[in-house]
């Protein structure tokens, strides 16, 4: 009798392994019995908030968008900026010309990789300062944000690479950028070289 306890038991256990749900068994006089239990019950996930016309875009930018919230938010956008990446959504102002949405778009998409990625964004930040010290035009580029026209500053602190980051996939030339950064900033932003038509 013990060793068909056994039996039964490594059997329970083992349907455990392969099934997961198995609540309980029951090993007495009368046969023996294994109780499953119906799947757990998950909480569905959050609903995003997302525009229509910006999630075009961003399909047409090859961009993944699946965790984003996308929306036309002229309050939230501030300081003579066009867009704005928050937690888990890119805002843009509802007054950028359609000429101009797909960089705007893509400028905050890298503040997103930034936020979900960020120690591989941070490793160009060096070179990122250099290249907005010695490159006049990405100088010139991020001019209101050294001035303060422009607050990049949060309760971590002031970030002009991470500005110069963005600006410099999506308005600088290959030519103008190391090797290394191109390839950092082909891989967020695959259709980056239809920014510059």
């Amino acid at each position: 009798m013990i060793k068909i306890k056994s039996l039964v038991m490594l059997t329970a256990v083992a349907l455990v392994g392969i099934v997961g749900s198995i609540v309980a068994v029951n090993i007495g006089r009368s046969a023996p019995v294994a109780v499953v239990a119906s799947k757990p019950v998950v909480a569905a996930p959050k609903a995003l908030d997302q525009d229509p016309e910006l999630v075009v875009a961003m399909q047409r930018l090859g961009l993944d968008y699946s965790k984003l919230n996308l929306r036309y938010n002229d309050t939230v956008v501030r300081d003579g900026t066009s867009g704005v990446f928050i937690g888990d959504a890119i805002l843009i102002s509802k007054s950028v010309p359609p000429n101009k949405l797909d960089r705007l778009i893509s400028h905050e998409y890298i503040h997103y990789i930034q936020s979900t990625n960020p120690d591989t964004a941070k490793a160009f930040y060096p070179y990122l300062e250099g290249l907005a010290t010695n490159d006049a035009w990405l100088h010139n580029r991020l001019k209101n944000y050294y001035n303060g026209s422009v607050n990049v500053c949060s309760d971590t602190g002031c970030d002009i690479a991470a500005e110069a980051q963005a600006y410099a996939c999506t308005e600088m030339p290959d030519y103008a950028l190391s090797p290394d950064f191109v390839m950092f900033c082909n891989k967020w932003l695959p259709q980056r070289y239809s920014l510059f038509n």
